[in-house]
């Protein structure tokens, strides 16, 4: 079987394809916004696992209301500001 200039295996195409992709996720996950989201995600699983251990479900609301207000504050500081410079 004659070979054609620029014909690769199937297989070591699929492993260069894969190699790519795994590539492309890599630099994906070391933006700034993946990092935050499995900052919080750990956060909300060290609260969870607190609360689990200690049997206690108001321990466990009190370890993730910090995640949970951290946006709603960060919004009303934005609002309040902007309103400030837009009367």
């Amino acid at each position: 079987m004659d070979r054609q200039p620029g014909f690769q295996p199937a297989d070591l195409r699929g492993r260069e394809r894969r190699t790519l992709q795994v590539l492309r996720l890599w630099s994906r996950l070391k933006g700034p916004r993946p990092l935050l989201a499995l900052l919080a995600l750990v956060d909300l699983a060290v609260a969870v696992a607190v609360g689990l251990w200690t049997d206690s479900l108001t321990l466990m609301v009190l370890a993730a209301l910090p995640l949970l207000l951290a946006p709603a504050l960060g919004g009303l500081a934005y609002w309040l500001l902007w309103q400030d410079f837009h009367r």
